[in-house]
């Protein structure tokens, strides 16, 4: 048919085929057409490789990110990766968190989120953690929301590479609900027992 012209010569596709002991093996097929000097198909020279393993292990990373991608986007907690003191990732949880919308979140920086009494030492912790030394991973910071609520948060974050460059990245629980009931303990009646 090729010869005849009735299809396109093609450079590159991929097909299956059964080897003696049974098998099915992936072969991607590179090829040439080849013409006489009047410029007629005269045949093909095709060359094939063995990409069975690639693309099982395609298949097996597109599995295992689909995987992580539904873990991260139903977590509870926000998780966010931030470079350059941007939010580089966010799941839908940092959306429901501080109030602003995807598109707003890619354009805001860190500072804007962070309450202001709060900023000087989580800017020097995330610089020292960015600078390799070792933080205490966990901390209970303020924070800002779109509406302008202050909300107390837990704030765990590790030091990763994203897209070749140090980054962080957090996972953060809303504690304002358990900060309050410990500031109504905290400034409770207290009762003196005597002996």
């Amino acid at each position: 048919r090729l010869m005849a012209g009735e299809i396109e010569p093609a450079e590159y596709y991929e097909n299956p085929v059964m080897t003696k002991s049974g098998e099915e093996r992936l072969i991607a097929w590179h090829n040439t057409v080849l013409r006489d000097e009047a410029g007629n198909i005269f045949g093909t020279l095709s060359s094939g490789e063995d990409i069975t393993e690639r693309k099982q292990a395609e298949e097996a990373l597109k599995e295992s990110e689909e995987k992580y991608r539904n873990v991260v986007e139903h977590a509870h907690e926000a998780i966010v990766v931030i470079q350059d003191e941007k939010l580089k990732f966010f799941n839908p949880s940092t959306v429901e968190l501080t109030g602003y919308s995807l598109e707003e979140l890619a354009s805001l920086s860190l500072a804007e989120f962070v309450h202001p009494d709060d900023r000087a030492a989580g800017f020097e912790r995330q610089q020292r953690r960015l600078g390799g030394e070792e933080v205490p991973p966990v901390e209970v910071m303020r924070i800002i929301d779109k509406q302008g609520n202050v909300k107390w948060v837990e704030n765990n974050s590790i030091l990763i590479t994203w897209e070749g460059n140090p980054a962080t990245l957090h996972f953060v629980n809303d504690v304002t609900e358990r900060k309050r009931a410990e500031e109504a303990l905290d400034d409770g009646p207290r009762e003196t027992f005597r002996h």
